[in-house]
């Protein structure tokens, strides 16, 4: 019977002894494409910050050139009607 058990030990010992060497060998590839997969995501993350700032800085422009054009719409409306007031007169 204590052989038997025994045996039963060394058995299940050897079967997972062979399933761990088996995943070490596979734990080196797969840590390996992780990290490149990591490397991988930092670059587009790199990218994308420049990307998000030259938008922020399109929207920029465009918000300065459209305050100015309305600023310039406003300033000649405002011209237009003094013309049209002085001509009334």
């Amino acid at each position: 019977m204590k052989a038997e058990e025994a045996e039963h030990i060394t058995n299940v010992y050897l079967q997972l002894r062979a399933y761990l060497q088996e995943e070490s060998l596979h734990l080196e590839n797969r840590l390996d494409l992780m990290e490149a997969e990591v490397v991988r995501a930092k670059r587009e993350l790199e990218e994308l910050q420049v990307v998000n700032q030259e938008a922020i800085n399109a929207r920029d422009i465009a918000k300065n050139q459209l305050q100015y054009l309305e600023e310039t719409v406003f300033r000649e409306r405002k011209k237009r009607e003094r013309y049209i007031t002085e001509c009334k007169k």
